[in-house]
């Protein structure tokens, strides 16, 4: 069974947050409306900023903000930052395929590339927000 990471679901939590309280927020304000610890928060931002999805403004008046509309953000994007891509298998790890040689040792392998595309194609249809 896939499952998110903690670290991705706080990511779209924060993303969602922005979304639906648009402006500039402190690390602070955010670990507080969210009730994620600053250093997990600050991890998560940085990974998220790194990515192009989140803004983070330096200096006395900075803070978070989104980078681009939660519209144009999707599920798939924030996975891919977080945690590399979703993961249905272990033959599937990194997105691809195990190599030739391990494949001939598989059964279901083509059910698991059938199954990943599946899964990147609906997380690359739901976004942050509609």
């Amino acid at each position: 069974m896939m499952k998110l990471q903690v670290t991705t679901e706080y990511a779209i939590q924060i993303l969602q947050y922005l979304h639906e309280n648009p402006g500039l927020w402190t690390a602070h304000e955010l670990v507080s409306a969210t009730g994620i610890t600053y250093p997990f928060f600050v991890k998560i931002a940085n990974r998220l900023a790194k990515a192009g999805l989140l803004e983070a403004v330096q200096g006395r008046n900075g803070g978070y903000q989104l980078k681009k509309s939660a519209k144009e953000i999707s599920i798939y994007d924030v996975v891919v930052c977080i945690e590399g891509g979703p993961k249905i298998s272990r033959c599937m790890e990194g997105g691809t395929p195990c190599a030739e040689e391990e494949k001939r040792h598989c059964s279901v392998n083509q059910f698991f590339c059938n199954l990943h595309h599946i899964v990147v194609v609906q997380m690359s249809e739901q976004k942050i927000a509609n």
